[in-house]
């Protein structure tokens, strides 16, 4: 025996086993696939079942999520099968083994490759016998189309397990939907934050100090509200904190100092040597209104005539009086140059002048100051009233009919019966003309007997009388009384945190919209903060 190559028609059994190869190839790349889309599916469920039992993904998301892991997992799966086609031997011992060829082409083979050693003409022999049988033999009957029942049925017993994940109300849902209400509530927190701050950084009256302190608590907020993933209740706390920061930066007597230059402006509205500085404190450019006044501590200019200067004494006299209990610096100082005028010193009089002049700039400052401050407290807290209340759907029917009152402009009132209506609820004029009760906390239901309310009086003082607020405007516009349609001896049948919002929003807009002096504002908005549920 001898080693035996190059035999006469080996060519033609080659070609013969490379057309089986290459279906082979391909039915094992989908076997393979199959295989791979099974385990991509198995991926999917189990996600499926954690999204259940953790607020992971959205139902979207999961469903294209859940799509990209099936197909991820059968493409890898398809394409490493079809990337290594078996070899010409390996197909010739399956063929062998499935049509029981007795090893006739892997036999072939081997002598060809000389791995096995026998005489010449009995190779040909056996080579010419392996040709007659592979070219009678069909590739459809060596490889017939057909996949694994039992991994058909693995399959689509996970296909119906996922479309039920997916149809099946998952309670997570509200969870997800909830998170991204709060992030779209931060996010657009943190726009107004940052305008805001373009604001107060270009506000030339503040002074550097006022400037520095808001920028650096609005910069430390937006950072903090900017990175991470934070929740409600660590937003809410984040922006509460800065609701006490910023509260610490207000000036308790800056109120009082804008209604005495209110007070001011008002006496000197009616001179000629003062309107301009009038009109100048009337819309709150306190720079300008000292720049008026020091013009007559220059000798720059034309001089007072005797009866000017008696004229300008008694104007600035009069807004000493007015400043007298609110900014008794400034008033000290205009007493002082009305009294010099009066005696005819120029030079003490000019000397008054600029210094009242410089107090007021300063009390101007303050006042610009305490404005920004009550500006970035309102905003802050609106922020977190809103973040808040993200993600709560409408939970009664009373809070619905709130809504479509807040649309209306506060003129219909919410009537009806039945629980989630408002029997005898009164417009928004009236929304601080009760307390509620101690027994009835956020999201008591049902009926409660309607108590009678105070008078409002400033907040924290002690019970008594208390000092009556009249509003600018109080019997015109939106702050006239609203005609009650209802019975007055009904029974409230809101529960009191489903009306609080509608009530506070109300106050909110009124306080944007229209003019109320500083202080008039602080005690609206520490009322509504007291009330808070």
């Amino acid at each position: 025996m001898q080693e035996v190559s190059g035999l006469t028609g080996y060519e033609t059994l080659v070609r013969v086993l490379r057309t089986w190869q290459g279906r082979w190839r391909v039915q094992r790349a989908a076997v393979w696939g199959l295989r791979g889309a099974i385990v991509g599916l198995a991926l999917a469920l189990i996600l499926a079942l954690l999204s259940r039992l953790f607020p992971l993904f959205p139902l979207s998301s999961l469903l294209f999520l859940s799509l990209a892991v099936v197909f991820l997992c059968a493409a890898m799966a398809f394409g490493l099968a079809l990337l290594r086609p078996p070899s010409l031997l390996q197909t010739a011992r399956v063929v062998d083994s499935r049509l029981s060829l007795r090893e006739r082409l892997s036999t072939a083979l081997a002598i060809h490759a000389g791995q096995v050693r026998t005489f010449p003409a009995l190779a040909a022999a056996q080579l010419a016998d392996a040709i007659r049988v592979a070219e009678g033999v069909e590739s459809g009957r060596a490889f017939p189309w057909r996949m694994s029942r039992r991994e058909l049925g693995i399959a689509l017993l996970l296909v119906a397990m996922l479309i039920a994940s997916f149809v099946v109300p998952n309670p997570m849902e509200a969870v997800l939907r909830e998170r991204a209400a709060v992030r779209q509530a931060l996010a657009e927190q943190v726009a107004e934050l940052e305008a805001l701050r373009d604001e107060i950084e270009a506000n030339q009256a503040l002074s550097e100090e006022q400037r520095e302190a808001l920028l650096q608590e609005l910069d430390e907020l937006l950072r903090d509200l900017k990175e991470g993933d934070l929740s409600r209740e660590e937003a809410v706390a984040r922006l509460s904190e800065a609701e006490q920061r910023l509260m610490a930066l207000r000036r308790e007597d800056a109120a009082a100092q804008q209604a005495g230059l209110e007070e001011a402006a008002r006496a000197w509205q009616d001179s000629d040597l003062t309107a301009e500085m009038a009109e100048a404190l009337e819309r709150g450019d306190y720079r300008a209104a000292a720049e008026g006044l020091a013009q007559y501590a220059t000798t720059a200019g034309e001089s007072l005539s005797r009866e000017e200067e008696l004229a300008l004494a008694d104007e600035l006299a009069q807004a000493a009086e007015a400043l007298a209990e609110s900014n008794p610096e400034l008033a000290e100082k205009l007493n002082e140059a009305a009294e010099a005028l009066r005696r005819g010193d120029a030079e003490a009089a000019r000397q008054a002048i600029a210094e009242a002049s410089e107090q007021l700039a300063q009390t101007g400052q303050q006042i610009a100051g305490q404005e920004a401050v009550d500006e970035a407290l309102a905003a802050v807290q609106e922020g977190r009233q809103a973040v808040a209340q993200a993600g709560e759907g409408v939970g009664s029917e009373g809070q619905e009919a709130g809504s479509r009152r807040q649309e209306a402009g506060g003129q219909e009132q919410g009537a009806g019966s039945g629980e989630g209506e408002s029997a005898g609820q009164e417009g928004q004029a009236q929304a601080g003309e009760g307390v509620i009760p101690q027994d009835n906390p956020p999201g008591q239901e049902g009926e409660s007997e309607y108590e009678s309310v105070y008078a409002p009086q400033r907040l924290g003082e002690g019970e008594g009388e208390g000092e009556q607020v009249m509003l600018p405007g109080e019997g015109e516009g939106p702050y006239h009384e609203t005609p009650r349609d209802v019975d007055e001896e009904g029974q409230a049948l809101v529960p009191y945190d489903q009306v609080y919002g509608d009530y506070s929003r109300a106050a909110a807009e009124a306080l944007e919209s229209s003019y109320i002096p500083l202080g008039i504002k602080e005690y609206v908005r520490e009322y509504f903060s007291a009330l808070e549920p």
